[in-house]
């Protein structure tokens, strides 16, 4: 028979467990943006790594295909300097098809400058938004590492010495950290389901395999007022 004192128990159980499962989200969203943190961190160390070599291979590129579109605007030159002196019939038409055929090449090689000038605009834009992203990186792992020595139950894990590198590290502990304070509020959850659980076997006289405190809840005030 289900009395006041059950209802209230299984209402104060019904709280115990809003308040973990509201803490849990927390924890939960401050694991989502540590990750979050993570990967933009590693992607900037990962360019700075990146970033030399390829800025050589572009400046050894592009003075090879400056020195290629030198070559293939002197061969133009002298095609149609060829034009220019060729005789009328089959003389000028072959050298009217060497000014074609070098005019392509040149037009080739100027492009392939160009994309090179292009690739290397982008890389040092890119380079430029990856440390200005820095200062922005580490300004927000201040940011989470408060907020993580504000979670209760949570070791805290202060913010680290500058420097990307670092501040991957220091991801990689907060991460354990959330991890084990997620851990100790599932399993106290689990085990507020488990007491209301017994609180509606008891009271109901039958099993209750219980997956929700609210619907346990519900169901004791039901049977109490009947």
């Amino acid at each position: 028979m289900a009395d006041a004192g059950h209802v209230r128990f299984a209402r104060e159980l019904e709280e115990r467990d809003e308040r973990l499962a509201a803490a849990l989200a927390r924890v939960r969203a401050l694991q989502a943006e540590v990750d979050e943190l993570r990967s933009h961190a590693a992607a900037a160390v990962a360019f700075r790594a990146a970033y030399p070599g390829e800025r050589e291979r572009l400046a050894g590129e592009h003075a090879a295909a400056a020195d290629e579109l030198r070559l293939r605007e002197a061969a133009l030159a002298a095609a149609e300097a060829a034009l220019a002196r060729a005789k009328e019939g089959e003389e000028r038409a072959a050298a009217r098809r060497a000014v074609t055929r070098t005019a392509d090449a040149a037009s080739s090689a100027r492009k392939k400058l160009a994309r090179l000038d292009d690739e290397g605009t982008a890389l040092e834009r890119e380079s430029a938004r990856v440390e200005e992203d820095a200062v922005r990186l580490e300004r927000r792992c201040e940011e989470l590492a408060a907020r993580l020595a504000a979670t209760p139950r949570t070791t805290a894990v202060p913010a680290p010495a500058a420097g990307l590198e670092a501040l991957v590290g220091w991801t990689s502990r907060a991460r354990a950290a959330l991890f084990v304070t997620a851990g100790g509020l599932e399993t106290e959850r689990e085990r507020v389901v488990r007491e209301a659980a017994e609180l509606g076997a008891a009271v109901l006289g039958e099993p209750t395999a219980a997956t929700s405190v609210r619907l346990v809840r519900e169901r004791v005030e039901r049977a109490a007022r009947a």
